[in-house]
This record gives C-alpha cells, structure tokens and sequence, in this order.
C-alpha cells in the first residue's frame, strides 16, 4: 500500500541495457511479468511463459506480436485474429487474415449477413488500387470457395465495360454494357443497337 497527498510514483529502474520488471505471482500459477526490455522504450505483458502483448514506443500495441505494424496488430497464423461477440461463445463474427493475405469474415449464424447502414444513402464500392490493367469485380461462390460460379464488374482491360461471367469477368462471358449504355448477352454490344442477343 502505498499513499501520498500529492502525486506518487513507484520507479523500478534497471542499469542500461537491462530490463526493468514487476512480477506478479498467485500460489503455484505460473508467474506474470510487466516489463520493459533494455534500450528500449517499449512495455510488455509477459503471461504463462510468452510474451502476450507489447506496446512500442510508437503507441503500437501488439498482441502475440513483439513487432506491432499498426496501431493494434494482432497475430494469429491458424485462427481468426479478432471475435466481435454479441453472446459469448453463440452469437459472433470472426474477422481472419489468411496466409494469402485476404481477408475472411466468418458470421456465427449459419445464414450469416453482412450489412452495411447508413443514415442516408449507402453504397459498397469495390476499387483497385492499380493505376495500370486491373478488374473490379465481385464473385459468388457456393461450394465452400472451391470455384467461383459466376462474377460481376468491370473490365479494365476492356474500355472498363460492366461484364458478368463465369469464374471472373473475363472468362465465358455473358452480359456486357459499354460506356454508352448498348447491351449484349452472349455476344459482345453492338453500336447499332441497344440491345445484342446471341
């Protein structure tokens, strides 16, 4: 216990080049440290043996990560990073970064939604960040993401018309719309007419 009528501090100081540490220990569990590495800045939460969260002079916080990229960096090569939870352990969605660097967000309800709401009009846009010859495009799968059935965007490498097709805009395609609105469906549009069917 410790008490003051003004500001109280306790210092734990190490000599250069060493950590500084608290240990917090209960009966026969295993032993908790929060500690500061040498030469460094930087706090860690060191629990059951690892090191569990770090906080970088930066004001980076990592978790199951020494080396925080971002402001919450959160590490986790076989499960999904981050759980938002409604009702624990029923009622969630899980958000994973996979080893391909995409994102998955995995719903509890086997019926899952995702849904975004505005307060007025609201719009879902799917932008590439390459300047050069890159697709926009949505895919539907329904066979665990094994193969994509069909898809829908737009064709960079084609004017930028709006295309649906199988597997990606590109391939077996079967509805095309031009910039200036004429439509084809199975053949690509023709300038003559509105509307192409083959």
């Amino acid at each position: 216990h410790v008490k003051s009528p003004g500001t109280t501090h306790i210092k734990i100081e190490s000599d250069a080049g060493s950590e500084a540490a608290l240990k917090l220990k209960s009966g026969t569990e295993a032993s908790a440290y929060v500690w500061q590495p040498g030469n460094t800045s930087d706090l860690r939460f060191y629990v059951n043996g690892a090191d569990r969260m770090h906080l970088d002079n930066d004001g980076n916080i990592g978790i199951a990560t020494t080396g925080p990229d971002r402001r919450l960096d959160i590490l986790d090569t076989s499960n999904p990073q981050l759980r938002l939870t409604h009702t624990d352990g029923s009622k969630y969605v899980d958000l994973k970064a996979t080893s391909a660097g995409d994102l998955e967000i995995s719903p509890s309800n086997t019926n899952g939604h995702v849904k975004f709401i505005s307060a007025n009009e609201a719009s879902i846009i799917v932008q590439s960040s390459d300047g050069g010859d890159s697709n926009a495009e949505v895919g539907f799968s329904v066979d665990g993401g094994s193969s994509i059935a069909y898809s829908l965007g737009v064709d960079d490498s084609d004017s930028d018309k709006f295309k649906i097709g199988t597997s990606t805009i590109e391939t077996n395609t079967k509805l095309t719309i031009d910039n200036s609105g004429h439509v084809g469906i199975g053949t690509t549009p023709n300038s003559t007419y509105s509307l192409d069917v083959r």
